[in-house]
């Protein structure tokens, strides 16, 4: 008898893991796969590190960004631009520098690109926001 109770527990026990481990899963999915939706949560700098140099993004509430590239050889680059932030949760950005394109290869032009540049937000499991440069290669903004 003193087997079925304990085997009764076990299985109580199991069933109460699983749904909070499939409620842990679901809300991560969901809470990290939201992008930013509030400009508030733009207003801060941003990193993104390449194999030859780090961009950073500075954010601002009048519209304005400013971005500075620190190649590895020492050169530093700046530029500014305005900013938005469209109803996908894309940031946009207007005349910005790309320092590589999607494959995170160094572009030989380090002058500001004429139109927009858009970028993908998202939020870590943990709801800190960051801005996608190219998700295959795992470059983000954060």
């Amino acid at each position: 008898m003193k087997w079925i109770v304990a085997a009764s527990v076990a299985a109580t026990i199991a069933f109460i893991v699983s749904v909070f481990f499939i409620a842990f899963l679901i809300w991560t999915f969901v809470f990290w796969s939201m992008p930013i939706s509030r400009e508030e949560e733009l207003l801060r700098t941003f990193v993104c590190r390449f194999d030859f140099a780090t961009d950073q993004l500075t954010f601002r509430p009048d519209g304005t960004y400013r971005q500075q590239i620190t190649f590895d050889d020492g050169r530093v680059l700046f530029n500014d631009g305005k900013w938005t932030l469209d109803s996908r949760g894309d940031v946009n950005l207007q005349d910005a520098v790309l320092p590589a394109d999607g494959f995170g290869i160094p572009l030989s032009s380090t002058r500001p690109t004429d139109g927009i540049w858009t970028m993908g937000t998202h939020h870590t499991w943990k709801g800190k926001p960051y801005i996608t440069f190219s998700e295959d290669l795992g470059l983000h903004f954060e």
